[in-house]
């Protein structure tokens, strides 16, 4: 928005205007309104671009696994073969989902872009009509004069100035402040229709969290994805010979321990202890003796003398 030799209006003529009546609004407020336009279009450009290069990520990571499962028909056959095509199949289709509803943000942003770049065209060439060049068929430099001569020495030029000022130059900047303002607001609700519906495009993403994951496994078949054969279920009777296997135990481990010697007990004094004489039992008698005894007609000397009488045996 300029006026002659460059300057603004708002920056021209508000301040005369507000040093007279009261004003809602500064021209700084106003431009910066204005520099909003920007910012706000800015963004959404952005947000679309980045949202854009994801979807193109995306879509080729499902071109992709569309290959990959293609090679997998071709190349796999076998209930294991079964599994790994239904496993893949059903993160395939969450996918496709998945790339569907970053398509519907990326469209619904791409379309919030167009309408912030549509009310950006339109609020700055309604805007230049409010950048009037002159006020009352004076230009910015009559005016500034009139400015100073109504508080000039001469009294009735200071009136006529101030005159006005008072009847034409206040009430013309005072519509186009409103005018303006008017046509920020609009432009504001306009671009915050465009971020809405980018804000109900998201929400529709919160539905992903509820899509059912892919098949489990039967029983017998490949795990896809760690490549571990899940073991059929038992037959009756065929392991009931077997203990179950103990719960597993979550308790924190400590090791055993050291192995220590038991407490010897204190000794004990030894009681003093009297030995009592034993009566001695007869010796058995020599083989010999013996022997000769148990022979029939043979006589066992009662005496050593007799002993010795009948000489050797």
């Amino acid at each position: 928005m300029t006026a002659g030799h460059g300057r603004g209006y708002f920056a021209a003529f508000l301040p005369p205007v507000a040093a007279r009546v009261p004003l809602e609004v500064t021209g700084a407020q106003l431009l910066a309104r204005r520099a909003e336009w920007d910012r706000e279009l800015a963004r959404a450009e952005a947000d679309a671009t980045a949202v854009g290069a994801a979807l193109e990520v995306l879509r080729a990571e499902c071109a992709a696994q569309e290959g990959l499962l293609r090679r997998l028909d071709a190349g796999w056959d076998g209930a294991a073969a079964e599994a790994a095509r239904e496993r893949f199949a059903g993160h395939l289709e969450r996918a496709r989902t998945e790339c569907a509803a970053v398509a519907s943000v990326h469209a619904a942003m791409t379309e919030a872009a167009e309408v912030t770049r549509a009310a950006r065209a339109a609020s700055a060439e309604m805007a230049a009509t409010l950048d009037a060049p002159d006020v009352g068929g004076h230009a910015q430099p009559e005016v500034d004069l009139m400015v100073a001569g109504a508080s000039g020495p001469g009294l009735a030029l200071a009136q006529a100035c101030a005159s006005w000022l008072e009847q034409v130059l206040v009430p013309h900047v005072q519509a186009q402040s409103a005018a303006f303002v008017s046509l920020c607001d609009a432009t504001a609700d306009t671009m915050a229709g465009a971020r809405q519906l980018v804000a109900d495009a998201l929400d529709g993403l919160d539905g992903l969290d509820g899509l059912d994951g892919p098949p489990a496994t039967e029983p017998g078949t490949e795990d896809a994805e760690s490549g571990a054969i899940d073991p059929p279920p038992a037959e009756p009777g065929e392991y009931e010979s077997q203990p179950p296997p103990a719960p597993a135990d979550d308790r924190p481990h400590h090791d055993p321990p050291e192995p220590t010697a038991p407490a010897q007990p204190d000794p004990q004094p030894l009681e003093p202890q009297t030995l009592e004489p034993q009566p001695l039992e007869p010796a058995p008698p020599a083989p010999g003796v013996l022997a000769a005894a148990e022979q029939p007609g043979v006589s066992v000397p009662d005496s050593g003398a007799e002993l010795a009488e009948a000489g050797p045996l």
